[in-house]
């Protein structure tokens, strides 16, 4: 019966999952580099897979101050901006896949659509207004369309 036991316990040893493995994809040593004193993510923008990734990376980097530089800390941050389809993406990652800020963020954007693509000048003049749609809904959604085409409107153009 001992022997069984043992047995019994040797396997269950075995399959143990360390708490910190579980959304660790990073090396498991970055989890001792300290964070700043007065560091915190509360007031960042989270990300819940809908949107642009690219403006949401952008908005990331460029609100990370005192660890911007610091991939480690970078990596490490990210998880805590990440809300419903891109948090279980972010649960989903190998242990010990992301072993740098440009890992995550080729992983990240290789899994999230960016709706940010360019309009063409033909969409832009495709757009109708819909039966019954209030004007000002219409230039609200015009305008929405038309920020993202990147090429000038030039005189020649429009005439």
């Amino acid at each position: 019966m001992k022997d069984l036991e043992s047995k019994i316990n040797s396997l269950m040893s075995t399959r143990e999952v360390k708490k910190t493995d579980i959304l660790c994809p990073y090396p498991r040593e970055w989890e001792s580099i300290p964070y700043p004193a007065k560091f915190n993510l509360i007031n960042f923008m989270t990300f819940d897979g809908k949107g642009s990734s690219n403006q949401h990376l952008i908005y990331f980097k460029s609100h990370l101050g005192m660890i911007s530089g610091n991939e480690v800390l970078m990596v490490r941050s990210f998880v805590g901006i990440l809300r419903g389809p891109t948090f279980d993406w972010y649960r989903r990652l190998k242990l010990r896949s992301i072993n740098s800020w440009d890992d995550m963020e080729s992983s990240f954007l290789g899994n999230f659509f960016d709706d940010d693509a360019e309009v063409s000048i033909r969409k832009l003049f495709n757009e109708k207004q819909k039966h019954g749609e209030i004007v000002a809904d219409f230039v609200k959604h015009f305008r929405n369309k038309a920020i993202n085409y990147r090429d000038p409107i030039t005189e020649e153009f429009t005439l």
